[in-house]
This record gives structure tokens, C-alpha cells and sequence, in this order.
């Protein structure tokens, strides 16, 4: 009514609506553009199956300071599930709660990081550090020959379990073999040299 703008179409060129006279949406040859006011949040609501259940409802949002939201009303309420910030950070979400999100020095994660039977954490160019679990062996694999190192500083460190096995590759030879509520043996070139007992030690070969 009276000189408020609803829509303006332009030959051969873009289509403009607007909302109390207020541009709202544009079109271009590429696609639309969807407009705020100054200082203003720019929203797209995007509803399925006619929008009559909230779980048919999500929106984008795009703030004055750059950031990006997606959001859903699945629980009755909006809440996110990723953002996006400009030349920063992602962010992604689960029922609202953060997750998982990149920063300037990498990535964080923000509760457990489940990796399924034989697949991988690899780390460096070659994949040269292997940890998986392949249903029924848990491995930390050092692959392509490098040596490894397991470092605890001024710390102690400590190796648990029932019996404790340390040998060569597929086992072809051992080296120190200890055993819960038993011996240790202490081989040498895979023969046993020394193995504790009760009483005190066992020694072969002297």
C-alpha cells in the first residue's frame, strides 16, 4: 500500500521482493541473495513436508560478525549443528552440545573419537604410525621401519597386563617374557638364560 515496495521486476535482469519495504531477497543470474537490514542477522527458514512438525524444521543464519549457523527445531526449540566462523573456526554439534571444532593450531575434539574395527588413527606422510583395533588385537604399529619411541620423561612407565611378552617381529624370537604369578625369562639369540622362581633364579648356560 502507498509507496512501499512488495516486489520489483527488472527486464532481463534480477527480481526483488520485499518485506515492509524492506529487501528481503533478490535474484541473480547465479541464484538469490538474501538481504538483512544493517547490523542485522540474515535468515532462511527451510521447512519440509509443509513445516507442520518441528523435526520438518531448519534454518540458516548468517550474523553481522560473520559467523554461520545451521540450526534444527527437532527438540521444540532451535538449536545448532554446525557454525561456521569467517576465517576461523568450525564448529559441529550433537543434540546442541559441542563436539568437535578447528582452530588455528588444529583440531579438538570435545568428548570420545570412535574408530571401528579395522580402521585406522595414522600418523605422519607415509602413514608411519598405526593404531587400530582389528576385532581382536589392539595394535600401536610402527610400519616402514622407523624406530619408535614410547617416552615418559622424569616420569615412570608403566606396562600392564596379565603376562607381558617382548620379542621380534611375529614373535620369531624372544627376548623378555613375564608371566602373572610366575617367572620372568630372560633370553639371549632365543634361548632362555635366566628365569625367576620361588625360590630365587634359574640360570642356563653357566
Amino acid at each position: 500500500h502507498g509507496s512501499d515496495n512488495a516486489i520489483k521486476s527488472f527486464p532481463n535482469g534480477a527480481v526483488e521482493l520485499y518485506h515492509d519495504n524492506s529487501l528481503k531477497l533478490t535474484t541473480d543470474a547465479n541464484g538469490i541473495t538474501v538481504v538483512a537490514h544493517e547490523n542485522a542477522q540474515a535468515l532462511i527458514n527451510i521447512y519440509a513436508d509443509e513445516g507442520d512438525d518441528n523435526g520438518d524444521k531448519s534454518r540458516l543464519i548468517k550474523n553481522s560478525d560473520g559467523s554461520l549457523f545451521i540450526q534444527n527445531m527437532a527438540s521444540g526449540s532451535w538449536e545448532t549443528n554446525a557454525e561456521f566462523g569467517n576465517n576461523g573456526g568450525v564448529s559441529l554439534y550433537n543434540d546442541n552440545v559441542l563436539k568437535f571444532n578447528t582452530n588455528v593450531n588444529g583440531v579438538t575434539c570435545h568428548d570420545d573419537l570412535a574408530i571401528l574395527d579395522n580402521n585406522k588413527a595414522t600418523f605422519g606422510n607415509s602413514n608411519d604410525l598405526q593404531i587400530f583395533h582389528d576385532t581382536s588385537y589392539n595394535w600401536i604399529d610402527s610400519v616402514n621401519n622407523h624406530p619408535m619411541i614410547i617416552r615418559a620423561g622424569t616420569a615412570d612407565l608403566y606396562l600392564q597386563g596379565n603376562d607381558i611378552f617382548i620379542g621380534s617381529e611375529n614373535a620369531a624370537k624372544k627376548y623378555i617374557y613375564c608371566y602373572e604369578n610366575a617367572q620372568i625369562e630372560l633370553y639371549h639369540n632365543n634361548n632362555k638364560k635366566l628365569n625367576t622362581a620361588a625360590e630365587g633364579i634359574d640360570i642356563t648356560g653357566v
